[in-house]
């Protein structure tokens, strides 16, 4: 973010302005932007985002768990837990 300030002189003696020192007044100043996925499905191994010391932008989004149900060869239902098929 950036401000463009304009100053117009209306009477001398009613300020004086000096600037000496500038400084960036962020909090983001110098941090490293996250650049991975924020979307993230759920999986039967570990996963990790990388986002340890860095700046995100939006939320991270966990989808649901995937669920499969599928007709088994004993006439009954074989389900699939978060392992997408």
């Amino acid at each position: 973010m950036r401000f463009d300030v304009t100053f117009r002189e209306l009477d001398k003696k009613l300020i004086k302005v000096d600037f000496e020192h500038f400084q960036i007044v962020s909090d983001h100043a110098g941090v490293e932007y996250y650049k991975g996925d924020y979307t993230v499905t759920p999986k039967v191994e570990k996963q990790e985002l990388a986002t340890r010391q860095k700046f995100l932008t939006e939320n991270v989004k966990i989808k649901e768990i995937p669920f499969f149900e599928v007709s088994n060869l004993e006439g009954g239902q074989t389900v699939f837990i978060g392992k997408e098929l």
